[in-house]
């Protein structure tokens, strides 16, 4: 069932299944859990964005640059996908 409402934000996915650390190996369920989170967040009406395997750089320089005035006036959900 579809959420009935107008769009309540944007919902920037970082799905990091593979790291360039040789001591980190790659992530297994990645795929599940970015399937499952998409899913989720549509049906919640956000507009999701998915980005996959970013260095730490790219990512901060992908949240960065997103626009002051838009972060302000919607709901902004950020979720790493990633390994410790």
């Amino acid at each position: 069932m579809a959420a009935m409402h107008k769009r309540r934000g944007r919902a920037l996915i970082i799905a990091n299944s593979v790291f360039d650390k040789a001591t980190l190996k790659e992530r297994k369920g990645t795929e599940v859990d970015l399937q499952q989170l998409n899913s989720v967040l549509e049906w919640l009406n956000f507009k999701v964005d998915v980005r996959r395997n970013l260095t730490s750089d790219v990512s901060q320089a992908v949240f960065i640059t997103e626009p002051a005035s838009a972060v302000v006036s919607m709901c902004t959900v950020l979720l790493i996908l990633s390994s410790l």
